[in-house]
């Protein structure tokens, strides 16, 4: 069975578990988000993009952070990530965290790749470089001398 199918078949479990019935899954192209929840559409999503690079163990506590999302939106018409949100989180069962932080999360790679000069680090890009970056882990700001030089990856 596929991580794709895995998580199938625990929205079809968490779905009815706690109501959700005319509420829909899908899964997204995202690449800076693990999952979203949109209640006004009734949509819960998942990142196939972070699915690649992540355990099944991550995106399931990512679907049920939307879960929780969606139970808050329900009982109290917000989306934040407040203690109210962090009740429900608790309650379905996720890490009741703005952002994932599971051990080894890897962020998918990007189109391009910007290398910064002095320490070789790299940060990825989802879209084409329009303008100049500088390495964050060598300044605060932008610093020239720290200019990264983007490639276009494999």
């Amino acid at each position: 069975m596929t991580s794709r199918e895995e998580l199938i078949i625990e929205w079809e479990i968490q779905k009815a578990k706690w109501g959700l019935s005319d509420w829909e899954f899908r899964f997204s192209n995202q690449k800076r988000h693990l999952g979203y929840c949109r209640p006004r559409k009734k949509v819960v999503s998942v990142s196939l993009a972070f699915m690649k690079t992540n355990s099944i163990s991550v995106m399931k506590d990512t679907l049920l952070h939307e879960i929780a999302h969606a139970l808050h939106y329900l009982e109290t018409g917000k989306t934040n990530h407040n203690n109210g949100w962090k009740k429900f989180a608790l309650r379905v069962g996720c890490e009741p965290k703005r952002c994932a932080t599971g051990e080894g999360l890897q962020m998918p790679r990007g189109n391009y790749i910007g290398v910064c000069p002095v320490c070789g680090k790299e940060t990825h890009f989802y879209r084409r470089v329009r303008r100049s970056y500088s390495c964050s882990h060598c300044t605060n700001s932008y610093d020239s001398r720290y200019r990264l030089n983007i490639v276009v990856a494999d």
